[in-house]
């Protein structure tokens, strides 16, 4: 879903190999960081940032991978910091550029698959979101041509 968007991001990037690296290497904090820049600094900061934050999901998995299991008795309510990260980065990037649209389909499609599933309803919800999103894009689209499709 995120490469959709970010995929104008790496049009900054005249290099191909840059281009697919960084589709490559996208996580939620590099979309939520290059959706926060100002546009004039996004084309140099887009490869340093997917390189950190993609070097830095490696060796986190990898400490985890080690020592997940001791960690989660040391930590008590670890995996609410997740949640947490994710609600204050969907804070920071709508404050940052004022859309409704991404919260209320995120709310929608939460509400829609809690209607249907308990066991996979992430999984659920993120395919109603993208659904919503590709139809929006087609709506959009046709707007913008006209509904030359009617012909």
């Amino acid at each position: 879903m995120y490469s959709m968007a970010c995929r104008y991001y790496s049009i900054y990037q005249k290099n191909k190999l840059t281009k697919t690296y960084c589709l490559f290497a996208l996580t939620d904090e590099t979309f939520s960081i290059m959706t926060s820049l100002p546009n004039e600094s996004r084309r140099a900061l887009i490869l340093p940032i997917s390189l950190f934050n993609q070097s830095w999901w490696v060796l986190a998995s990898t400490v985890g991978v080690m020592i997940g299991s001791t960690l989660s008795d040391l930590v008590p309510n670890l995996d609410f910091a997740l949640v947490c990260l994710f609600a204050i980065l969907a804070y920071e990037q709508f404050q940052s550029i004022k859309r409704y649209f991404p919260i209320g389909i995120a709310v929608l499609g939460l509400i829609i698959a809690s209607l249907f599933t308990s066991d996979w309803l992430l999984l659920v919800a993120i395919t109603i979101c993208m659904l919503m999103i590709l139809v929006r894009g087609f709506w959009i689209e046709r707007q913008k041509t006209g509904d030359s499709y009617d012909q």
